[in-house]
């Protein structure tokens, strides 16, 4: 009796446990969760949209239709610090429609042009995805929160698939991705005093390279030298991570104590700069030490006022 009631109660810690981790943060337990690529980004790749948008004034009934394909091929990148901004080439095919619903006709447009968006992906964490030029297609926001940012790089399903919402002063888009294809669908809608409607689905795509994340991120963890040095009052401290860990990255002064705290979380693999702003601090030497799993390194940084 005594044997079984060990073995219930053993039984029951080991699947209290599997709950437990089936419902905690991937990465934990040791478990680790790949990133993905969802938008392939090389030089040639391209993307055909089927693109519907529709808006009307509610209060004078003035209406305006777009329909059509949208495609969209990368031409070039350029990097800039620690962004690739790369040039992607938009071709419009659309029919324009546009005039006063309760007058019961409208005039229609034929529309053939082209234009050259920028797509800026940052190189750093999972790569994330914002345009700087009004597109149709990439409509990818920059100061999104974090549940809300685009990343070339993402967790995706069973399926290879992962959709995020973005929200934007009333307006609502759905982007969602599938592994190793890019954008597959995107639905946006806005209301208020009028209201608008747009739906793009990728109806093919030509893509001649896609690349592998792991050849994207770190091969080895690494603490750099910090830029400027001397420095007066900043200096930016940059880290590479190559797996899913836990950083903690401290400044010391020369008698141990703790003046700043720079990172204290899981970060996922990619590089990394970090910004130490001393002008609180007086001038002299001090220690900055970083500590990832296993690797613990320690380097110097020299403040001069």
């Amino acid at each position: 009796m005594r044997f079984a009631t060990i073995i219930n109660r053993e039984l029951y810690l080991v699947l209290t446990f599997l709950l437990l981790s089936a419902n905690a943060d991937p990465g934990l337990y040791g478990l680790q969760v790949p990133l993905v690529e969802v938008l392939p980004l090389s030089s040639s790749n391209s993307w055909t949209y089927q693109y519907h948008s529709h808006f009307i004034d509610i209060e004078s009934g003035y209406q305006v239709t777009d329909s059509g394909n949208v495609d969209m091929k990368v031409i070039t990148q350029t990097p800039v610090l620690d962004t690739l901004i790369w040039q992607i080439q938009e071709h419009r095919r659309y029919r324009h429609t546009y005039g006063f619903s309760y007058l019961g006709r409208d005039t229609s447009i034929d529309e053939d042009y082209t234009v050259v968006i920028r797509l800026l992906e940052l190189q750093t964490g999972k790569h994330e995805l914002f345009t700087r030029d009004n597109s149709f297609v990439f409509t990818f926001r920059e100061y999104s929160p974090d549940s809300e940012k685009i990343y070339r790089y993402q967790i995706v399903d069973t399926n290879g698939n992962v959709t995020v919402t973005q929200y934007y002063q009333g307006e609502h888009d759905d982007f969602s991705f599938r592994q190793g294809i890019g954008l597959t669908d995107e639905s946006a809608s806005f209301s208020y005093f009028s209201s608008w409607r747009k739906n793009a689905h990728l109806v093919g795509s030509m893509l001649v390279s896609v690349s592998d994340p792991e050849s994207q991120f770190p091969q080895e963890i690494r603490l750099f030298q910090n830029y400027p040095n001397p420095f007066n009052p900043s200096t930016s401290i940059s880290f590479a991570i190559s797996k899913r860990t836990h950083v903690r990255l401290q400044v010391f002064n020369l008698l141990g104590q703790i003046i700043e705290t720079l990172v204290n979380d899981n970060r996922l693999p990619g590089s990394y700069t970090l910004s130490w702003n001393a002008s609180g601090s007086p001038s002299g030497l001090y220690i900055y030490r970083m500590v990832a799993g296993e690797f613990i390194q320690t380097k110097k940084a020299v403040l001069l006022k």
